[in-house]
């Protein structure tokens, strides 16, 4: 299992520990990965950079826009769906219909 996630841009690669990933957000076919540090930005749509992670369990796709660390996740608040607090203090939406799957996960770990 890969313990980093290698983003490159126009001028940099970076390698990205896996552990200091807080959230990933799409914009699009731009992705931002926020991280302890701070914000990362890669040109890779939040599909492949998804397909990276799929080997770490730690990592949960909530929403088709955003991806959460467990690790990570500062409270769970049963409002408007279901929201994540994050240790970063931002706020990730969980879809409707990957409520009842990610609430699974997220008790069993």
């Amino acid at each position: 299992m890969n313990k980093h996630l290698t983003i490159s841009t126009e001028r940099k690669v970076y390698k990205i520990p896996l552990s200091d990933i807080i959230h990933i957000k799409s914009n699009g076919m731009r992705t931002t990965i926020f991280t302890e540090a701070g914000a990362h930005y890669c040109s890779k749509n939040l599909k492949e950079v998804h397909h990276r992670l799929k080997g770490s369990p730690d990592f949960f796709r909530t929403h088709t826009s955003h991806i959460v660390s467990f690790s990570k996740i500062k409270e769970y608040q049963r409002v408007d769906g279901g929201i994540l607090v994050m240790t970063n203090e931002s706020k990730v939406p969980i879809a409707k219909r990957r409520k009842p799957i990610f609430l699974k996960w997220y008790m069993k770990k």
